[in-house]
């Protein structure tokens, strides 16, 4: 069974797990991607979005994050614009 919390590790709209620590999701409402970072056991918001590629520059320029070829690949597979 998938939770309907954002905070959840089993959220039902994950979008795409771009590590064991960070992941985008689509919020609860359908308005935004949000980027979540797990800090303390729950996930906590870290930006929230509407345009693919402001969300994918802020990522890659995080000196804390490494995205993946795969990560970024899924990530330029999102529409635009948040449906």
């Amino acid at each position: 069974m998938s939770s309907t919390r954002e905070a959840d590790n089993d959220y039902r709209d994950i979008a795409i797990a771009i590590g064991p620590e960070t992941r985008i999701i689509n919020c609860k409402d359908g308005l935004q991607w949000i980027v979540q970072t797990r800090r303390g056991g729950r996930w906590r918001p870290d930006g929230f979005w509407r345009w693919r590629d402001p969300m994918l520059s802020r990522l890659k320029a995080r000196p804390e994050l490494t995205l993946s070829r795969e990560a970024e690949t899924a990530i330029k597979a999102l529409p635009a614009k948040h449906p």
